[in-house]
């Protein structure tokens, strides 16, 4: 199925929705760590704990499909070593944006776009850091796994989703899946997407980027797996692909869309 559910000969520019009638934008979903931030947020608050891993939280990380539940292993291990809530979230907001994303995010704050986040974080640090940045009015959804703090202090972590059916995905999340049912949602809401674009870096997005049309747009940050993974299999990815390293790279690509859609 592509993404590309409606198609519009409208200009992104000036687009009201009567009753009865679609609003048409540009869909653009996020990856998150090492995509907008510029670093993962598991990795920096593992580090936070500098001893050796228990032996059983070890085979976690090494088990097939094991990491949500080996985070939420390390969360536990941080509470029981006194790590407080707001040590996690000091470490967290401190990991900066990829550089020219505040900009790119800028530029979409307007209604020709609308921008989810599609990640295998989780939603508290997500929130924490588009807060910290001014991002969060941007960003229409974050779809990712639930993140809170319980009554003891201890921060919980459960699974997005639980899939077998998406073999290139993990069984707690498919990116293809959630960006395909957003659309859906989306066009019973009265909102239809001229065209997708789907910015990543990892091997969990190339699921995404196997469902996008050739109408559509797949940004694999340079020298990382998603890169990579589209380089060897070409033939298999419709999408026009563009190869990025800064924000400014996506900003200025979208910035020709819409010159050359206008034209």
């Amino acid at each position: 199925m592509s993404f590309l559910l409606a198609k519009s000969t409208v200009a992104h520019q000036n687009v009201i929705a009567y009753p009865g009638e679609m609003a048409v934008k540009t869909l653009v979903a996020f990856d998150f760590d090492h995509t907008v931030v510029d670093g993962n947020t598991d990795i920096v608050v593992r580090q936070l704990y500098s001893g050796s891993l228990p032996t059983e939280i070890e085979a976690l990380y090494n088990a097939q499909d094991g990491w949500t539940d080996y985070m939420a292993a390390i969360f536990a291990l941080l509470h029981q070593t006194g790590f407080t809530q707001s040590a996690i979230k000091e470490c967290i907001i401190g990991i900066p944006l990829v550089p020219g994303m505040k900009d790119l995010f800028d530029h979409l704050n307007n209604d020709r776009y609308e921008v989810i986040i599609v990640s295998d974080s989780n939603t508290l640090f997500i929130d924490w850091l588009l807060k910290a940045n001014h991002l969060d009015k941007v960003v229409h959804h974050v779809y990712s796994n639930p993140a809170e703090f319980d009554t003891d202090g201890m921060l919980t972590l459960k699974y997005f989703q639980l899939q077998d059916s998406c073999k290139l995905s993990s069984k707690n999340m498919c990116k293809g899946d959630i960006v395909e049912n957003h659309v859906r949602q989306r066009q019973t809401e009265g909102v239809s997407f001229s065209r997708v674009s789907y910015v990543g870096d990892g091997s969990n997005d190339y699921c995404p980027a196997l469902r996008l049309s050739k109408t559509d747009y797949v940004f694999p940050r340079e020298r990382h797996s998603l890169e990579r993974k589209i380089k060897a299999n070409e033939a298999e990815v419709k999408a026009n692909v563009i190869v990025w390293k800064t924000g400014s790279c996506i900003l200025s690509a979208l910035r020709e869309m819409v010159t050359t859609q206008e034209k």
